[in-house]
């Protein structure tokens, strides 16, 4: 539980802090869109609660799969359409939140639909910000803090795969025009014309190790120049 409060305090033992700490006013928006489902968004949530409740704050959840609302469709309609009546309890628990927990799945790069259908419904103007025309860009709802919690389903291999063939990426591009890069493209070029596998494209190292030796070599002959 990593509440954020304002100011810094002496380091206290667990205890301690639950007992001390300002409560809170906590609203859980669920943003999973299943709302039958049994996922890992949901565990976060619950234990979300039961940590804050055992700490000593107020808790509110708002579950947006069970919410009945349209979409907005134009500027007109968030400026001066009128507000479902399954999103008006809602702005009253954001109101009385000071601080909010936002949790969904990443789908598609991105927050789910429903979910950004639900912030654009909730976050009219008058609400959420000024009146259009009269106030500006004032932000009604200053004051309160905010934690959003994003999930990925995504296999441990794949992102360590990712992350390796990133760092393989930027370690090729500091010694692709290196003298010593310069020379494997050649034996490269060489390699294919003799019809022996050249491994890959020319001056690119194939794996982490193979970037670091093409590093430390060009930095002794970087050495030896200056030497002389």
């Amino acid at each position: 539980m990593n509440i954020k409060v304002d100011g810094r305090h002496p380091p206290q033992d667990r205890h301690t802090a639950c007992t001390t700490m300002t409560s809170r006013r906590i609203l859980i928006i669920q943003g999973h869109p299943d709302r039958d489902g049994d996922h890992f968004c949901h565990a976060l949530g619950d234990r979300y609660d039961a940590g804050a409740r055992a700490a000593g704050h107020e808790v509110r959840r708002v579950d947006v799969a069970r919410l009945d609302f349209p979409i907005l469709r134009s500027k007109k309609e968030w400026d001066a359409g009128t507000l479902p009546a399954a999103l008006a309890a809602v702005q009253r628990d954001i109101a009385w939140a000071n601080h909010l927990v936002l949790i969904f799945p990443l789908w598609l790069g991105d927050m789910p639909a429903l979910v950004k259908g639900f912030l654009e419904q909730v976050a009219r103007p008058g609400f959420a910000v000024g009146e259009p025309l009269k106030n500006g860009s004032v932000k009604l709802l200053r004051g309160r803090s905010a934690r959003i919690v994003v999930t990925m389903g995504c296999r441990r291999c794949s992102i360590a795969g990712t992350l390796a063939r990133t760092r393989s990426t930027r370690s090729s591009a500091t010694s692709f025009a290196s003298p010593a890069s310069l020379r494997s493209a050649g034996r490269s070029s060489a390699s294919s014309r003799t019809g022996t596998p050249a491994g890959g494209l020319a001056g690119l190292p194939r794996s982490n190790a193979s970037a670091q030796r093409e590093r430390e070599r060009h930095d002794r002959s970087a050495d030896a120049r200056r030497a002389r």
